[in-house]
């Protein structure tokens, strides 16, 4: 019987996003457990009514955010949920920080550094006396995915001559410490979803318009002095955000 679950072919939102979220929800839920397969896609086209490419843009989609990855000859299984890293909002550690006690293998591809003149809006973010900062754009790989693009400005007052760093192979937070004894105290950070733009699909990997979650940050040092000010994308599948909060009775 066709059908069975249900795809409104009268949504503005395509087909295979709809699969593709039906599909999501059956595995957090556990319909689909980890380490099961999925129905094959002919199944898949008579349980939903939808096309086997329909079918078929789905299931790459959630290839490509690490829900699910296909075995030659055996089919489409669930991955393990635990190999996705969380962070921890309850402190502020560097990308190598956080996953150095993982098992994953993680890279960083420093895309461009240059030095800008700080226009409106940075203007509003940073010292009104800093008139420039250094643009630093970098990928996050983890395990040879694409995770996470990255735009992050400092100010060329505090850090003059960052750009001779690279930091493909160096962290930046260790940097500031190390080379320019700066002491890291705390950041701000603000969470939300956004459509990836054709510069950020490229980089990551997906198609233009796919939902990514956006993380901004805003750093302090000890003097409460702005040292920098970072945009994060990332498909959202790759990592999950944790705090403790204490409850504070009257």
């Amino acid at each position: 019987m066709k059908g069975i679950d249900m795809i409104d072919k009268n949504s503005p939102l395509p087909l295979y996003f709809q699969l593709q979220n039906s599909l999501l929800e059956k595995i957090k839920d556990g319909t689909y457990p980890k380490n099961k397969a999925l129905p094959t896609e002919y199944e898949l086209t008579e349980q939903y009514g939808v096309s086997r490419i329909t079918v078929r843009q789905a299931i790459d989609n959630l290839v490509k955010e690490g829900y699910i990855e296909k075995r030659r000859g055996v089919g489409t299984f669930v991955v393990e949920r635990e190999k996705l890293n969380s962070w921890d909002l309850g402190s502020l550690k560097s990308f190598e920080e956080a996953f150095k006690e993982s098992n994953h293998e993680i890279r960083t591809e420093m895309i461009s550094i240059k030095c800008i003149k700080l226009n409106n809006k940075l203007q509003n973010i940073f010292d009104s006396k800093e008139k420039e900062v250094y643009q630093l754009k970098r990928v996050r790989f983890i395990d040879e995915r694409p995770a996470m693009y990255i735009t992050t400005y400092v100010p060329a007052s505090i850090f003059p001559q960052i750009d001779k760093y690279d930091f493909s192979s160096v962290s930046l937070y260790k940097t500031m410490s190390d080379e320019y004894k700066i002491n890291i105290s705390y950041a701000e950070k603000e969470f939300r979803v956004i459509a990836a733009t054709k510069d950020e699909s490229e980089k990551l990997k997906l198609k233009i318009g796919s939902p990514l979650q956006e993380v901004k940050t805003i750093t302090y040092d000890d003097k409460n002095r702005i040292i920098e000010y970072s945009i994060s994308r990332d498909s959202g599948d790759i990592s999950t955000y944790k705090i403790k909060l204490k409850y504070r009775s009257k």
